[in-house]
């Protein structure tokens, strides 16, 4: 099945249909013909756009057309929708009209068709009766007969006689660019293959809608939350569900079933433990939901095991779907639109084994699928009176409890918990009022309500507790930020151990549908084994739960969704109390795909895969960990160590950090700020108070990297924080921690764990949260122990989330004794990591590029040394990380336990090539790629080093920052270096053109910084050199580089907070127009004034100039040179042209209106008051 064209499909139409549907619920609410024709459908039109509006009419209509006529096409292509097909052509036809309506051209009907409908559709075909489009107005007609042919066994998905829907009939049905007619092209004999297909069309069809409103970061309701939450299960995570939970229950009840053939994922109980579940007599016992059934792809492979299971059971082969279907398969769902296609597929599944199912009857009536959509009921004071007659007030408040619970049936869905009490009460009066000869006065007025009561009862006999033998489930996943009010509090109140999840409290409310004994399949999050926030609910699940095996698949176990964030688990749990006894445990988290994880679980169930992938592990080991997390693959000298040792929040503090409540606001990068406002030096909150500064450094957690680093943001604190404060939506926890020094980690992450020292002068972030050792624990100790593969191994285990919470770390068990060899180690690897971090300008502790100290005037020569040093420190760093896992391994006695070795790409320093430069996927790098990329780098950081010194930021003569005030000047240079070598820019101001039509354009003054730095007689080899690093080839040079590439580099060097500007009057063609630097902290209101006069209007005269010397040459040239001067002054002129309408018509007006920036407000805020002179940045223009 080709996925990608059935997305594309399903995403473009309901484009069509959304459209179609608008504009014809307009005509059908205003056309009186239509009104005359079919009034009663006209007035269910009315009153779902009275009670919904147009936009929910349109929507509903387009889904269920988009339902309808992928149903009848899946119909067709499996030989199910009756003699003739109802949406394709025939097989060997060659025209592309629906087969039902080429025969009726005939004369030919099927048995579905009224001998009205015939007579109505060959009239229309014969002419006899005229129409506007007579072809699609017989189509249409018979299409809504096969409907309300189809409609007695699936009436969620097919309309019945009156349906306001057949109103809006979408014009185009018989066109070759029809959602039909593409729906019969998409939807081939190989998609058709299995009714899955509807469930992935449903899913693609809703794509857009749910990354609309994924974007729009609003909280979920009702009306959203089935876009949001659906998400289709892969079918072999839905056959290890239910094999292993309906498929285990009939092998308890049966032990010498041959079930097992055709189980291949079937987990056998281990041998010696006795199986004490529920057993079943006959099939007809067996109860099973999926209480959010979606599309209803559990269901239907239950269906398939059922079959197995009934012929086991002696069952006639005709019989048994009826069987299934009335006995054994319940779905509840929340969307009707998820509801029919649940509905139809479980009518397909029986239509494959039952060739007479669409028409077979029982006890006279059709046989439907039990799909159940929980939807919101109201009942006011009269109706409550009208039912309530004669109830006394406990039984009145009880039913008044019971139907006040469906008032938000659409968002709560299964989660309602149904009070038994309230169910006996209602039982009984709609059993009097069945028994009721209508002679009560109150009888018609009752009628309505007793309607609506029925469907309640319906909803809430399905809910009941303790009633299923097996519930299995994928539900939805809302997290408690993204929920809207009424769930939000529904959560909070109802559910407070699982309430950071939706699918949590579907666990927990699974294990109360359960009859005792049953069973619970789910696959869900990984979160609720984890973290903290589920700690209660994990230690209280033995209480009620053994979990019997689980698939753990972490990130990737779902093809559709990319990335780490979405990590799964897939687990049956028993119902059972406080059970003895040991589970098996797949881990399956390395597999990078679906089909990489099921191969790695059939290997391991069949004892031929890796041992590492299946676990034997209790419900009473978990308890021996803080909090109780899954942790099944645990070793046991890493289980032990935490009742061996002191936990570390007993001896340190392990604290959460500042939420700013609006970052964009209060966060910068340090280089965007004027340096004089900014200071590294501040010691406790206190001296905040008291210093003018406004930016101090903000640790906020950032990339993997260990030992020192990440320091690269700056938050307002001034006056202690007042205007954070001040910021209703900010939370500045843990306050008297700041600006001590502090060993630190970041929250998210995909890969290890990193550990880092921050100095003192800090305040830190919530995602940068940070531990504060007790007098007398040394840092360097725990930051060894930290970063240590002891550590690591025991954070993996307490934290396998792509989060890794304060709680957590908090947890691990530490040897408070100081290993003096720990620290000797630790000392050098911090040491290290800030010379690293420091050697480069994203530090506020940059010298200068490292070519400059060396002493070497050869760029050659001087990227040989550099590269050594860089090889010979990553080593040494490595070295001194396997020592330090290798002590303390030693001292926790697990050196069998964890692996000690560091593999050299896994050295987080920023020198280190291999891990700098690592590959992506699991492909290879030569040694000489390594070389080059590090050349190139050297290359790019030392240009922009020299842009800097241009600029007057650097020089050649001081260490560390000169100018990077807002408004420096050149005067302001020469007091701090009165004797520069190098005399940076006068303006701040330097040209990038194609042609060199400047003196001291980015060029020359490039070529003057090396001839400078490195000696004017190595000046040629030294761009040589620079130029091959860069790779630029021989078609582009130093030039072309500054024009094309560096300003993409300066961005991605800078975080896309750039300090250099690009002032351009062509941002897709740089080469074709003017360009110059603007350096931000020399910007003035008169700045773009000086771009305007000294060098775009310059740059326009020499073009002139150019031009005339041009037409001069024509008169002389041969016909050879006369081609190419014109061809010259053809471009020239073109160019002339736009650069004058851009000086024109976006620089002067800019220029003139003297904008003012607050280097305060940052690069996001002040890059758009300049944009449209400046160069177009995503994010920022």
């Amino acid at each position: 099945m080709d996925s990608s064209k059935l997305e594309k499909f399903a995403t473009a139409a309901r484009v069509t249909l959304l459209d179609q549907m608008a504009g014809l619920v307009t005509q059908a609410l205003n056309d009186p013909k239509i009104a005359a024709e079919y009034p009663n459908d006209v007035t269910g039109l009315r009153a779902a756009v009275s009670e919904h509006g147009e936009t929910w009419v349109a929507d509903t209509a387009a889904h269920t057309w988009f339902n309808r006529l992928t149903a009848a096409r899946f119909m067709d292509v499996r030989g199910f929708s009756g003699p003739y097909r109802v949406v394709s052509p025939a097989a060997d036809s060659a025209s592309n009209l629906p087969e039902i309506l080429l025969r009726a051209q005939s004369g030919e009907f099927g048995d579905e068709i009224s001998e009205r409908t015939r007579s109505e559709v060959s009239a229309l075909l014969s002419g006899r009766r005229t129409s506007e489009n007579p072809e699609l107005e017989a189509y249409t007609l018979l299409l809504r007969a096969m409907f309300v042919a189809w409609y007695p066994s699936m009436p969620e998905v097919f309309t019945g006689p009156a349906d306001w829907i057949r109103l809006l009939v979408p014009a185009d049905l018989l066109a070759p660019t029809s959602v039909r007619e593409r729906a019969v092209t998409v939807m081939d004999d190989d998609a058709c293959a299995t009714v899955e297909v509807v469930g992935w069309l449903y899913q693609f069809y809703n794509s857009d809608l749910k990354d609309e409103i994924n974007k729009a970061k609003v909280p979920i309701d009702a009306a959203e939350l089935p876009a949001v939450t659906q998400l289709f299960t892969p079918h072999w995570i839905v056959r290890y569900l239910v094999e292993n939970s309906l498929g285990r229950l009939w092998l308890r009840s049966r032990p010498n079933s041959a079930l097992r053939e055709h189980m291949p994922y079937f987990v056998e109980p281990i041998e010696g433990q006795p199986d004490t579940g529920i057993t079943v007599e006959s099939p007809e016992e067996i109860r099973l939901v999926d209480p959010a059934c979606g599309s209803g792809h559990m269901l239907t492979y239950a269906f398939d095991l059922l079959f197995h299971i009934y012929e086991e059971a002696g069952y006639a082969r005709t019989e048994i779907p009826q069987k299934i279907l009335t006995h054994n398969l319940r779905g509840l769902e929340i969307d009707s639109r998820a509801a029919q296609l649940a509905s139809f597929a479980l009518a397909m599944k029986a239509r494959e084994k039952d060739r007479r199912f669409l028409t077979r009857k029982v006890d006279g009536a059709p046989v439907r699928p039990d799909i159940v959509r929980i939807e919101p009921l109201t009942f006011d004071g009269d109706d409550v009176e009208l039912l309530a007659r004669g109830l006394c007030r406990d039984d009145r408040a009880a039913l008044e409890s019971l139907l006040q619970a469906f008032v938000y049936a659409d968002t709560f869905g299964s989660l309602i918990r149904v009070d038994p009490v309230g169910m006996a009460v209602l039982r009984r009066i709609l059993t009097d009022a069945e028994q009721s000869d209508g002679a009560d006065t109150t009888f018609e007025a009752r009628r309505e309500v007793l309607v609506r009561a029925r469907r309640l009862y319906r909803q809430a006999d399905a809910l009941e507790d303790d009633q299923y033998h097996v519930v299995v489930a994928n539900p939805p996943y809302l997290g408690s930020g993204n929920m809207g009010g009424q769930l939000s509090d529904f959560a909070k109140a109802r559910f407070p151990e699982t309430k950071a999840d939706l699918y949590a409290m579907f666990i927990e409310r699974n294990a109360e549908l359960a009859r005792p004994s049953g069973s619970v399949a789910m696959v869900t999050m990984q979160s609720w084994m984890f973290l903290t926030s589920y700690r209660k609910f994990r230690a209280r699940l033995p209480e009620w739960g053994h979990i019997v095996t689980m698939a753990h698949l972490g990130a990737r176990g779902f093809d559709s969704i990319g990335g780490e964030v979405v990590q799964t688990t897939a687990f049956v749990v028993d119902i059972a109390s406080r059970r003895t006894g040991n589970g098996q445990f797949f881990r399956l988290v390395e597999g990078r795909s679906e089909e990489e994880k099921r191969s790695c679980l059939v290997q391991a169930n069949n004892a031929q895969g890796d041992a590492r992938i299946r676990f034997v592990s209790s419900m009473n080991e978990f308890e021996a960990v803080p909090e109780s997390p899954i942790v099944y693959w645990l070793s046991d000298g890493l289980r032990s160590s935490f009742h061996s040792h002191s936990l570390l929040g007993s001896v340190a503090n392990v604290v959460n950090g500042l939420t700013t409540g609006k970052n964009e606001r209060f966060v910068r990068q340090w280089h965007e700020v004027a340096i004089s406002r900014f200071t590294s030096k501040c010691l406790s909150e206190e001296d905040s108070r008291n210093v003018e500064f406004r930016w101090f450094p903000y640790n906020k957690g950032g990339q993997f990297r260990r030992w020192f680093g990440n320091m690269s943001e700056v938050v307002d604190w001034q006056d202690a924080g007042r205007r954070i404060e001040s910021f209703g939506h900010s939370f500045p926890r843990s306050r008297s921690f700041y600006f001590r020094p502090s060993i630190s980690w970041s929250k998210v992450g995909t890969g290890d764990t990193s550990f880092r020292y921050f100095p003192p002068g800090f305040v830190f972030d919530v995602a940068g949260m940070s531990i504060f050792p007790e007098q007398g624990i040394s840092f360097s100790h725990l930051l060894g122990y930290l970063n240590s593969t002891c550590a690591s191994e025991t954070v993996a285990a307490l934290s396998p989330t792509i989060n890794v919470e304060a709680g957590q770390v908090r947890n691990l068990p530490v040897i408070a004794d100081v290993l003096d060899d720990v620290c000797e180690c630790v000392d050098r690897l911090v040491s290290i990591f800030r010379s690293d971090w420091n050697a480069r300008e994203c530090s506020w502790d940059f010298v200068s590029h490292p070519t400059i100290g060396l002493g070497c005037s050869d760029l050659v020569e001087a990227s040989g040394i550099l590269w050594g040093n860089s090889i010979a420190i990553a080593e040494e760093a490595r070295s001194l990380e396997q020592r330090n896992n290798e002590l303390f391994a030693r001292a926790y006695g697990l050196q069998a336990e964890v692996p000690v070795a560091v593999s050299i790409d896994k050295v987080s320093v920023t020198l280190n090539p291999h891990f700098r430069y690592r590959p992506s996927n699991s492909r290879s790098r030569r040694e000489e790629e390594y070389r080059a990329l590090f050349d190139q780098d050297l290359a790019r950081e030392l240009l922009s080093y020299a842009v800097g010194c241009i600029m007057g930021r650097y020089s050649l003569d001081e260490p560390g920052l000169i100018l990077a005030d807002a408004g420096s000047t050149i005067a302001d240079f020469e007091v701090k270096v009165p004797n520069s070598r190098f005399r940076p820019d006068d303006d701040g101001i330097v040209p990038i053109t194609e042609n060199e039509y400047f003196p001291d354009d980015i060029l020359s003054r490039i070529r003057e910084f090396l001839s400078v730095a490195f000696g004017e007689e190595n000046l040629t080899a030294n761009v040589s050199w620079i130029e091959h690093a860069l790779g630029l080839g021989k078609r582009k040079d130093l030039r072309q580089y500054f024009l094309k590439d560096f300003y993409a580099d300066h961005l991605k060097m800078y975080s896309n907070r750039p300090i250099y500007w690009q002032v351009s009057s062509n941002s897709k063609q740089p080469n074709k127009g003017f360009n110059a630097l603007v350096y931000l902290h020399r910007y003035t209101p008169t700045t773009l004034g000086i771009v305007r006069e000294n060098y775009a209007n310059d740059m326009l005269d020499k073009q002139e100039a150019r031009l005339t010397t041009i037409a001069h040459a024509l008169d002389t040239a041969d016909k050879s040179e006369a081609r190419d001067l014109i061809k010259e002054q053809d471009e020239l002129t073109r160019v002339r042209r736009e650069v004058q309408d851009w000086v024109t018509t976006t620089l002067f007006p800019l220029s003139t209106a003297e904008i003012a920036l607050d280097l305060d407000d940052g690069v996001k805020q002040n890059y758009p008051k300049l944009g449209a002179v400046l160069k177009y940045v995503k994010g920022l223009s």
